[in-house]
């Protein structure tokens, strides 16, 4: 089996800062990317302000918010993730990027939904 065949599937995510006003980001900055690979159920997260740090963010059973943890744990039972630091979600008046809110950092960061080319 060739290497591209067992590699999987990614797509690429920007994250920018900026503020959200009527359903837009204005004023925005490149702040990171995440990372989602095809049969996983989890974003991989890396911002430029901590580029040596991976955070984890996993979409909640309510099926509405995301969490965003900063440790991700290979067990016997599979992945568990681990301290929580922020929270995430999907906007009514933002079609087109999730809100992400760390809860130490005071920043507006948003993820775009659809993946970079």
């Amino acid at each position: 089996m060739l290497y591209q065949e067992r590699e999987k599937e990614m797509n690429k995510f920007e994250i920018v800062s900026g503020k959200c006003f009527e359903g837009q980001i204005h004023n925005s900055k490149y702040a990171g990317n995440a990372i989602y690979q095809v049969d996983d159920d989890y974003y991989k997260v890396r911002l430029n302000l901590f580029p040596t740090i991976t955070y984890f963010v996993r979409k909640n059973k309510d099926h509405l918010t995301y969490t965003i943890f900063s440790k991700m744990v290979k067990t016997n039972e599979g992945l568990k993730f681990v301290n929580p630091v922020g929270m995430a979600k999907i906007k009514e008046d933002l079609k087109t990027y999730m809100a992400i809110k760390f809860e130490l950092l005071n920043a507006s960061l948003y993820m775009s939904l659809f993946p970079a080319e």
